[in-house]
């Protein structure tokens, strides 16, 4: 919906030294805590938020999203990246249709 304009903000944000996600992420997954990087951010780190509303989203419509769960869990219930990592890549395979 968003054309190669919306594929380039997405791949710069997800690749980009300079993006603020891009870093967030790599402070989090080098082990340093959520709130130590948000706290010391000097731009809004949205995608913290965007994991927020995605999970509350699954919770309120029971749709499993594996990797937002995942990445919920690493942000905010303490599981590491490498459990994350291992639980999606292990996790049962299923049909992943809507019926």
């Amino acid at each position: 919906a968003f054309g190669l304009t919306g594929i380039g903000d997405l791949i710069v944000t997800a690749s980009s030294h300079h993006s603020r996600n891009f870093n967030a992420g790599l402070r989090i997954g080098q082990g340093e805590a959520v709130e130590d990087v948000l706290s010391t951010s000097k731009m809004v780190v949205e995608g913290v938020r965007a994991i927020q509303a995605a999970k509350d989203l699954c919770t309120s419509t029971g749709i499993e999203l594996p990797i937002i769960e995942v990445a919920y869990d690493v942000l905010f219930n303490g599981l590491s990246v490498q459990d994350g990592i291992l639980q999606l890549l292990t996790r049962e395979l299923k049909a992943e249709t809507i019926e």
